[in-house]
């Protein structure tokens, strides 16, 4: 009987290594994010949407968290801090509409040719191969730019309100714009971090005012865009299958397979359990085929 009990024990125990493990796709974001970058020079300043405060004394070079906020249509106000929106005219304003799950960043920043409100949609697809990605933004008053990273043309032109992305080898890497027609830097060499699954955006700000010297950067982190796999743990062997993505009906399968086994390992543990017999190999299998000479 104990034999029997042993027996039934060790295929139950079969029956758990085999569990299956699936992990669903993520759901899709419901709703969408919104990310403000200050590039406004010398004020604080507090950002209305749909005239509910949004944030509050933002400082210059400076950046929200995401807010999240549903999809459709928004209108966007930035006052000077302290400012009264129902009496005082908003520094900038822009109307906004967003899409389901959309992720974007505002830049209210002077430009070559007014005080705006950028936006960005930024790109949050998932990132391949343990890179990570550098996009740089021009949100200055100055004229076409050039990047340099690490001593080496990154990016030959980059015109007012573009953007461009790179996706490059994880590291630290020093950036310096270079002004069209200018004979130095329109700032001092400055070091980003590119970490791998993560997006780095470079926003440059400010205007020239007759020097260099104001124009500056803000950088955005997005993080979590590396590969997230689907693991189906097959025993405790550290074998893992790894697909991209199960559909229902195979997922349906395998569970009622995974069903059948163990009820198949509970009868025939209950019939050795009646028997009082242990479990013996098939005709022609491993068990010992001496005898009595």
């Amino acid at each position: 009987m104990q034999r029997a009990v042993r027996h039934l024990a060790a295929a139950l125990s079969v029956t758990a290594a085999l569990t299956l493990t699936v992990t669903a796709p993520a759901t899709a974001q419901s709703g969408s994010r919104l990310t403000l970058v200050h590039g406004l020079p010398n004020t604080d300043i507090d950002a209305y949407l749909d005239d509910t405060l949004l944030v509050e004394g933002l400082a210059p070079e400076s950046i929200t968290d995401p807010q999240s906020l549903r999809s459709g249509e928004h209108e966007l106000e930035v006052f000077e801090a302290g400012a009264d929106p129902e009496e005082d005219e908003p520094l900038v304003r822009r109307s906004l509409t967003l899409a389901e799950a959309a992720d974007i960043t505002v830049v209210a920043a002077v430009t070559a040719t007014a005080t705006a409100l950028s936006t960005f949609t930024n790109d949050t697809r998932t990132i391949e191969g343990g890179q990570g990605r550098l996009v740089v933004r021009h949100t200055s008053a100055a004229e076409t730019v050039g990047v340099v990273a690490n001593g080496e043309p990154a990016i030959p032109t980059l015109d007012p309100g573009e953007e461009e992305s790179l996706a490059i080898a994880p590291g630290s890497y020093e950036l310096r714009f270079q002004v069209t027609g200018a004979s130095e830097s329109a700032l001092d060499p400055f070091e980003v971090p590119v970490r791998a699954g993560s997006s780095t955006v470079v926003h440059l700000i400010g205007t020239e005012q007759g020097r260099f010297a104001p124009y500056s950067v803000v950088v955005q982190t997005i993080d979590g865009l590396q590969p997230v796999p689907t693991a189906i743990p097959t025993g405790d062997s550290g074998l893992v299958a790894t697909v991209d993505e199960l559909p229902g009906g195979v997922v349906a399968a395998v569970a009622a397979a995974f069903v059948l086994l163990v009820g198949a390992a509970l009868t025939v543990g209950v019939q050795a359990l009646r028997s009082g017999r242990r479990l013996r190999p098939a005709a022609g299998g491993t068990g010992s085929t001496g005898g009595r000479g």
